[in-house]
């Protein structure tokens, strides 16, 4: 029995971290380093989303420059431009998140088929990520044109993926 429960406690904390850990860490010839974490899909509506977290900061400038934070979305559903992200925190105030390009797809080969995968950026402040680290997110609304969809589903694992990338990244900028 206890045995049982030691491996199913450390299953779980396995896979937090291989969900939470780094898919990408580099730095450009400007010195502009990027680290973006493994990307967590979740059922929202009648899709799937992908959402992975980055962080970009200049590591030339010795430390004075603040990290900039983003949310990527991504998909196989269309995901038209502009769309919208807003969080809905457990105090149940809200969060628009400002989207940052104009939702680029790509095409990738399976099983000799050939589909693609579109995506949007948002980005995440310090005071956004404050309120999912002090009050959690309650729900997600994704906004796809004309049509929007709410979820309550995943919500716990996407706060944890944001303040686990959010600590996790900071550690590796030291």
């Amino acid at each position: 029995m206890k045995r049982t429960a030691l491996l199913l406690l450390m299953a779980a904390a396995l896979s937090s971290c291989a969900v939470t850990g780094i898919m990408r860490d580099d730095t450009d010839k400007n010195g502009m380093r990027t680290v973006v974490g493994k990307t967590r899909e979740y059922a929202v509506g009648q899709g799937r989303y992908g959402f992975s977290v980055a962080q970009r900061q200049n590591i030339l400038d010795q430390g004075t420059g603040q990290p900039e934070w983003y949310l990527y979305m991504a998909s196989e559903d269309y995901i038209p431009s502009p769309s919208g992200l807003t969080l809905i925190f457990g105090n149940q105030s809200t969060c628009h998140l400002p989207e940052l390009d104009d939702n680029p797809a790509w095409q990738y080969m399976t099983g000799g088929n050939s589909r693609y995968r579109y995506s949007a950026t948002f980005s995440l402040d310090r005071e956004t990520m404050d309120k999912v680290r002090r009050y959690g997110i309650k729900k997600i609304r994704i906004r796809t044109g004309e049509d929007h969809y709410e979820s309550e589903d995943f919500i716990s694992s996407l706060s944890q993926q944001i303040l686990t990338a959010r600590e996790k990244f900071s550690k590796t900028n030291r």
